[in-house]
């Protein structure tokens, strides 16, 4: 049966088909824009008549979130609110938008400069096991980000099929999939990133990933914002060491400045890191560089291991 008028334009009514019809089919990884709508504009408007929202209650909405300190939360809120509400004026659900800013809610952003210092990572290294005591899987994955200066969704989904783990010479395999740039990748481990991994694949008890979720009956991996979260929670503990915070995204930058003080070529380094090359370079060089990219983090995890 269809919908009643009121279930048609009420605004659960309306995240719900932006979320199937827009964000699923539209976006490599929706889940954080689906938190977003879950937990930041639900709450305030559920069941409400989205032809009623006015444009105050969307800037009310979006002070509450700067006024908590979360600037950057802001305006990426106010950036799916104007698309959620021009998807509703394209499904005839309402007919114009609340959403009308005359600029970010959260101010300009700026590009994070945070790398670790080679003090605090020596302290990082020395330190986490016995912080995260109640997280033991967290200070494996910064070890991980660090040996392999992986993004922290790939590793959070990787699944063990995409490793090889037994070869002389180790690699995971990022399919296009789960790759930001789109196109499958391979990433060559060092001694110490395979032992992590083999440990964790005794703890997965036959998971098909490498990071299962621990609170479903199924098989899935686990959310990438557990480990986000984890960390976040344990920012003070760490200060105690003369550790500033940082962010797991914080690491590969940390590996991108540690290569280039080690003096890895930069094209390497970049690609260490699975940067899109650009122009002619991307065109006609399809050459992979993995034994110069095992080499550049070869050299980056004896630094590290030096720090110890």
């Amino acid at each position: 049966a269809s919908p009643s008028p009121d279930t048609k334009h009420s605004i659960d009514s309306l995240v719900s088909e932006f979320t199937e019809r827009y964000l699923r089919p539209g976006r490599k990884r929706p889940e954080y824009a689906e938190a977003i709508l879950t937990n930041k504009v639900l709450p305030e408007w559920k069941g409400r008549d989205a032809r009623t929202i006015t444009p105050g209650e969307v800037v009310e909405l979006l002070d509450k979130i700067v006024d908590r300190g979360r600037r950057v939360m802001a305006n990426r809120t106010a950036a799916l609110l104007s698309q959620l509400f021009r998807f509703g004026i394209q499904r005839h659900i309402v007919a114009s938008t609340p959403v009308q800013l005359l600029y970010r809610p959260g101010g300009k952003e700026k590009a994070r400069q945070r790398a670790l210092s080679d003090e605090e990572l020596a302290a990082l290294l020395g330190c986490m096991d016995d912080i995260f005591t109640h997280a033991r899987r967290t200070p494996t994955a910064i070890r991980l980000c660090l040996y392999t200066a992986c993004r922290r969704s790939e590793l959070a989904l990787a699944k063990w099929k995409h490793f090889d783990l037994k070869s002389d010479a180790p690699t995971w395999t990022v399919p296009a999939e789960a790759s930001k740039t789109g196109s499958e990748y391979q990433v060559p481990l060092v001694p110490g990133a395979v032992s992590e991994l083999k440990r964790l694949k005794v703890n997965a008890r036959g998971s098909a990933y490498v990071f299962p979720a621990k609170t479903s009956t199924e098989d899935k991996p686990a959310d990438p914002m557990i480990l986000t979260r984890s960390l976040a929670r344990n920012l003070d503990r760490l200060s105690e060491h003369k550790i500033a915070a940082f962010t797991l995204h914080d690491l590969r930058r940390t590996v991108r400045t540690g290569l280039g003080r080690l003096k890895v070529a930069p094209h390497i380094a970049e690609l260490c890191l699975n940067h899109a090359q650009r122009g002619i370079v991307a065109t006609y060089d399809t050459h992979t560089y993995m034994d110069e990219k095992r080499a550049a983090l070869e050299k980056w995890a004896a630094h590290l291991d030096g720090l110890r």
